[in-house]
């Protein structure tokens, strides 16, 4: 997590707490498929000065920056009711969930080798809680995920994929169970 800031909105006559996180992650320009298919070969192209004769049959092994003269991308794409978690521990009982979040302000910087870095902006309405528990990761690697396609609502008590997702946290549906929604999940491994 590379950036924590929290703040209030007005809502109205109310004031509501909410937070902009900064995050960034480190990935292979082959996961830049995400964005767009041709986004890798824009940014990259291969280094035929290397004599590594392993690589020479693959046309997708592109590891040097075309134009070294761009040191970031923007990337115009938000995602304005996403699940977001936070993971910490080793089960869900900890993690920090928050099912509608607003992700957006991408940044692609692109590095020798065939990495690049993301970074990108989550805005959320957290509890005081959970603004005490996102503040000891500032700084820190953590472990996300980033559902785009939709988020949950927090407020809903029957929404069984908030708080985790799992019925298996010692207390007991006072309703029968629904059955869980599927969705495309990004995980992700965060740096500073």
């Amino acid at each position: 997590m590379a950036g924590f800031n929290a703040r209030k909105e007005n809502h109205g006559d109310e004031l509501v707490l909410a937070c902009d996180l900064k995050f960034t992650v480190e990935i292979s320009n082959d996961e830049l498929a995400e964005f767009s298919p041709t986004l890798k070969a824009s940014l990259y192209q291969r280094d035929d000065s290397s004599r590594n004769y392993e690589v020479v049959d693959m046309p997708d092994h592109l590891t040097q920056i075309k134009n070294p003269q761009i040191k970031k991308v923007k990337w115009e794409v938000e995602y304005p009711q996403a699940r977001y978690v936070v993971h910490h521990g080793i089960d869900d009982r900890n993690d920090t969930v928050f099912g509608l979040a607003k992700i957006g302000k991408f940044e692609i910087e692109p590095k020798e080798g065939g990495t690049c870095v993301v970074g990108y902006r989550v805005q959320t309405h957290p509890t005081e809680e959970q603004v005490a528990h996102l503040a000891t990761f500032l700084g820190e690697e953590v472990y996300v995920t980033l559902d785009p396609d939709g988020g949950d609502d927090p407020e809903d008590p029957d929404d069984a994929s908030y708080n985790g997702g799992d019925s298996n946290d010692g207390y007991a549906p006072s309703e029968p169970e629904k059955p869980k929604r599927t969705r495309k999940k990004r995980q992700m491994d965060l740096v500073e």
